[in-house]
């Protein structure tokens, strides 16, 4: 498995923030309208935290023409995961391990880019259906200010993975201030 640095950054926010979390669920998404046949899809990060399920797609890239199809698309994965996750209206043909919030009373979509240039755009197009949308810095920006610092001054970065224990790293031998 490549290793996608927004998803293990979201990821680590999200278990910061009391979340259980899976990566790279799989589902299937069913022939319909253009499509030719099934085929499979996945949500780069289920998360869950009592009655709230969020579904999480993370892009490193999201392009800067086109935002209505990317918009589009972006949009129908997250219902097409639903149906599975969620409605539970949709089996995956192959037993896949797979949560079950079909109980969850909260359920929100969340879109984490890293480099739009246009974000405002994807904002305001994914609105409408009801997804919201972040920019990496501002989950980069809860970490450092809210969870990093806290465990540099408790001296607990050790338990900290990856990415995360890197940058807790970089802060410690002062190669990464905050202001």
């Amino acid at each position: 498995m490549v290793e996608n640095y927004v998803e293990e950054l979201v990821e680590q926010w999200l278990n910061f923030d009391g979340y259980f979390t899976w990566r790279d669920v799989p589902f299937w998404r069913p022939k319909k309208g253009k499509k030719k046949q099934g085929q499979w899809g996945d949500v780069d990060i289920i998360a869950v935290k009592y009655e709230e399920a969020i579904l999480v797609e993370c892009k490193e890239f999201l392009g800067v023409k086109g935002v209505k199809e990317i918009s589009r698309r972006i949009s129908q994965e997250f219902e097409e995961a639903e149906h599975v996750f969620i409605r539970r209206t949709v089996e995956n043909p192959i037993p896949v391990p797979s949560p079950d919030l079909s109980g969850k009373r909260k359920v929100k979509r969340l879109l984490v880019a890293a480099s739009p240039e246009n974000l405002s755009s994807y904002r305001q197009a994914l609105t409408q259906s009801d997804i919201e949308v972040k920019h990496l810095k501002e989950i980069l920006d809860d970490i450092i200010k809210n969870y990093l610092k806290t465990a540099l001054k408790k001296g607990t970065y050790g338990k900290h993975k990856g990415l995360i224990r890197f940058l807790i790293t970089l802060m410690r031998y002062e190669m990464l201030t905050i202001k």
